[in-house]
């Protein structure tokens, strides 16, 4: 059983991964395995994107981040190189665990969520994000927005999907987090989903 973890950049969506990770559910976050992958497929990036996205013989993410997302039609391009590679990815993590979490805001785009039985989405307000990403990730507020637009679909066409979305609120502190948290982990023990 895949139970997919969505939000917006900073709205909390590996904290919520890595209680359930605490609690025994095993988790897959998209991310780092997109990074890895982008060192396994280099020579395929290299051959998209040029040498201009290479330092010492790997990809360079800094490099292609501003490349990519300031061109949709090399976002299309990186996106169909890394999303068929991640699926299968997630698939081979599912066989090997009862129950796991797959963390990404590409779910919906990557056409992920269709391995999910359910959904959690994070949501945390603007403001509250990008004050996270500040201190986090040492990042610019316009760096932040930008990416923050980049992922202005993120959670729009859950409820269009055949299965149940939960939304988890994290504005406050971590104990109000935890508790929704803990809530939701109730429900799966509840409905039996951890002794399958």
């Amino acid at each position: 059983m895949i139970i997919g973890v969505i939000g917006r950049s900073c709205s909390g969506k590996d904290r919520v991964a890595q209680f359930l990770e605490e609690k025994g559910i095993p988790s897959f976050n998209c991310d780092r395995e997109a990074h890895r992958l982008l060192d396994e497929l280099s020579d395929q990036v290299r051959k998209l994107f040029g040498d201009e996205v290479m330092s010492d013989g790997k990809v360079d993410r800094k490099k292609l981040g501003p490349l990519v997302f300031s061109d949709p039609e090399k976002l299309e391009r990186l996106e169909a190189l890394l999303y068929p590679a991640l699926i299968e990815r997630i698939k081979q993590f599912d066989e090997k665990h009862r129950i796991v979490t797959v963390n990404g805001a590409t779910l919906e785009k990557a056409g992920i969520v269709r391995l999910c039985r359910e959904v959690i989405f994070v949501y945390a307000p603007l403001e509250i994000r990008l004050e996270r990403a500040l201190k986090r990730d040492g990042i610019t507020r316009e760096r932040f927005l930008e990416r923050n637009m980049n992922q202005k679909e993120v959670g729009l066409s859950l409820f269009e999907q055949d299965r149940p979305v939960f939304t988890i609120l994290n504005d406050a502190d971590e104990a109000y987090l935890y508790r929704q948290i803990q809530s939701y982990y109730d429900r799966l023990s509840f409905r039996g989903y951890l002794n399958e």
